[in-house]
């Protein structure tokens, strides 16, 4: 499988399904069934997938013939003690929301980590598999669930550090003019660093 070449019919209803125009009406205006405007919008989102692979930190426990079941289908471990967390009496309101979500313990995060890079792992297998002008609507369903799952984890671990990365930036500024900057400067950093931890250190 070469490069993917796009025809500019497929290039256009692309774009009327992002603008929200409906499957049916689409398929109106191209004069052709829904089912084959619907596996024209597969094959390029399967090629957008393809053409930004996705990153991950190997381990060699995503080999293994029951990595699923090691790594997916395990509970997650307990939540670290210590009640609710202090928050700072100078905190702006708009940041006390962070506060609600608590910070992972050391076992939860190794734990959220290795789901993060096995989810990665796992979809970029399948979507080497994916022959975008053939995808069949159960593997466009299965690689997006995937990509959700891998969303939803991300946030998971960005969100549990946000109160980290504001905590380093109040050290540095204070409350000054630039403390937005900083904030917004350190969570680009976490952001990168999440995508390069390796839970296994």
């Amino acid at each position: 499988r070469g490069e993917a070449v796009r025809c500019e019919r497929h290039e256009v209803i692309w774009k009327c399904r992002q603008a929200g125009d409906s499957l049916e009406s689409i398929a109106a205006a191209f004069s052709c069934p829904v089912h084959e405007i619907e596996a024209v919008l597969r094959q390029v989102q399967v090629e957008q997938w393809q053409q930004t692979p996705l990153e991950w930190i190997h381990n060699e426990l995503f080999d293994a013939p029951n990595a699923d079941a090691m790594i997916l289908e395990v509970p997650e471990p307990a939540a670290a003690s210590g009640g609710t967390p202090r928050m700072p009496s100078d905190l702006p309101p708009y940041l006390r929301s962070l506060y609600l979500t608590p910070l992972l313990s050391r076992e939860q995060e190794q734990d959220l980590f290795r789901r993060y890079n096995y989810l990665k792992f796992k979809a970029a297998k399948v979507l080497k598999r994916i022959d975008p002008a053939s995808a069949t609507a159960q593997q466009f369903i299965a690689i997006s669930d995937l990509r959700s799952q891998i969303e939803q984890v991300r946030q998971r671990i960005i969100r549990a550090n946000l109160r980290l990365v504001v905590s380093i930036a109040k050290k540095h500024a204070g409350w000054a003019s630039n403390f937005f900057e900083v904030v917004s400067d350190g969570n680009m950093s976490l952001m990168r660093a999440v995508e390069k931890f390796d839970y296994a250190r």
